[in-house]
């Protein structure tokens, strides 16, 4: 069952809902005795009943938040069980993930120093308590309306009381922003969350991450192997200390990173904001909206390419708002558009139509025409949009392949390789004409000759 507002919880009464997922869902509570607005993170009973795993996760991350006092670490307050659900009640950050500041363009460089500085300083003291967050990404790392950074989610963050928690072979984390030794399989230790700081890092400066890839297969092996390109050439605004420093956060090797998050913060302590710079501004904002406003006047102008038809302080108005709407991928879509509309409106007209719902899109265009006036006098006419056509469906190889045999492939190859075998022989499992050929592309992986030839003759076929 899930809560509705107003229901009375123990001593907490619901005000609305935060976010709901398929496991669980986070609730804004308020308690009844002092009135104190909190947030409320429930797991669902058939959560519960139906996995153990996810069950001891959620009881761990009670435990180690409970550890856990720090200015920069929202605090859990409480825990407890009601009926047959384990509700866990904690500090509530209003204000603005990360993430969602960065969907509209790069934020200034001192700006997203004063921000990472903040979650180092958590991570120090995380650390040191022998709690590893093994989830930092934009996020988890919440801008509050008092102006700290709160890092938050420690779902699935290893302490030292109990080191058991990961399988061998187990991925946890968020892909895009996960150390090599997490993918790898390899123990992860408080390095591999100054890795995901870094990656963090380099995208609120530069707008774009450091790894990158079109698949799981093609992100993993970059974060393994891809050496990123220092963020000063994605930014001149970065000083080359800075930018080498955020490399040296990126290393391959966790010996030659930083090795605390002190000596991390403490390469950075250089380019933190002033009293008169942009940070104070931030955090006077009052609410979250304000706040988006206030980042949106610190953005400078994004520089997109002009084109025959449009002037690029044009474009980079329209991928500023498109932004709120969409997320990072305005700039695309404004770019691929521009090549093709005969004028202003039609362009406006044409990017509209990838907002999903009609109030927005509405909105949308009532902002183009106030920026642009006469240029886009049709701009409020409907977008007629006509439904997706389904994909057609394509012919799947491993069907004909025995599924068990794939499954030994998997277990067998990831001794070799670590986690991302799984990765390796789905996607080479839907361009092989057979098995053989399956075996002969995932085999390749391998870079002992030895190993190869053993790992071949256990899956030949025939």
């Amino acid at each position: 069952m899930s809560f509705q507002v107003g229901q009375v919880v123990g001593d907490y009464q619901v005000e609305g809902v935060l976010g709901r997922g398929g496991m669980g869902a986070l609730y804004k509570v308020r308690n009844r005795i002092s009135q104190r607005l909190d947030a409320m993170k429930v797991l669902l009973p058939s959560v519960r009943s139906s996995s153990a795993d996810i069950t001891s996760r959620f009881e761990r991350e009670i435990r180690v938040h409970a550890s856990l006092r720090h200015p920069n670490i929202a605090e859990l307050y409480t825990a407890f069980q009601l009926d047959d659900q384990l509700l866990m009640v904690m500090e509530l950050v209003e204000g603005p993930t990360l993430e969602s500041l960065l969907a509209h363009a790069p934020l200034p460089v001192e700006l997203s120093v004063g921000i990472v500085s903040q979650v180092l300083s958590a991570l120090g003291y995380a650390h040191r308590q022998g709690v590893i967050h093994r989830d930092i990404k934009p996020t988890n790392i919440v801008l509050s309306r008092g102006g700290a950074v709160k890092l938050i989610d420690f779902g699935i963050a290893l302490a030292e009381f109990n080191p058991r928690m990961t399988q061998t072979g187990m991925v946890l984390g968020s892909l895009a922003y996960m150390a090599p030794e997490q993918l790898t399989g390899l123990n992860a230790d408080a390095r591999a969350d100054l890795y995901s700081v870094g990656i963090t890092l380099y995208q609120a400066v530069t707008g774009r991450r450091a790894i990158e890839g079109a698949n799981e297969y093609e992100m993993m092996n970059a974060h393994v192997h891809q050496q990123p390109i220092p963020p000063v050439q994605h930014n001149p605004a970065i000083s080359q200390e800075l930018s080498a420093a955020i490399v040296k956060s990126l290393a391959k090797n966790p010996a030659h990173r930083f090795q605390t998050a002190e000596d991390f913060r403490q390469a950075l302590s250089g380019y933190m904001p002033t009293s008169s710079s942009a940070w104070p501004q931030l955090a006077a904002s009052s609410s979250e909206t304000g706040m988006h406003e206030r980042v949106a006047t610190m953005l400078p102008v994004e520089k997109l390419p002009s084109s025959s038809r449009f002037h690029s302080a044009a474009l980079a108005v329209l991928n500023r708002n498109l932004a709120q709407y969409v997320g990072p991928i305005a700039r695309h879509l404004v770019m691929k558009e521009s090549r093709d509309a005969p004028n202003l409106d039609a362009l406006c007209q044409a990017v509209a139509s990838q907002i999903a719902k009609d109030s927005d899109r509405a909105a949308f265009l009532q902002a183009c025409r106030a920026e642009f006036g006469a240029e886009t006098r049709t701009v409020m006419a409907p977008i007629q949009t006509s439904a997706p056509t389904p994909p057609t469906p394509t012919a799947v190889t491993q069907a004909s392949m025995d599924p068990a045999w794939i499954d030994r492939l998997k277990k067998d190859l990831a001794v070799q390789i670590g986690p991302m075998a799984r990765v390796v022989v789905d996607r080479a499992a839907k361009k092989a004409s057979g098995p053989n050929e399956l075996l002969a592309t995932v085999a390749a992986e391998i870079s002992s000759p030895e190993e190869r030839a053993r790992f071949l003759a256990r899956h030949r076929t025939h």
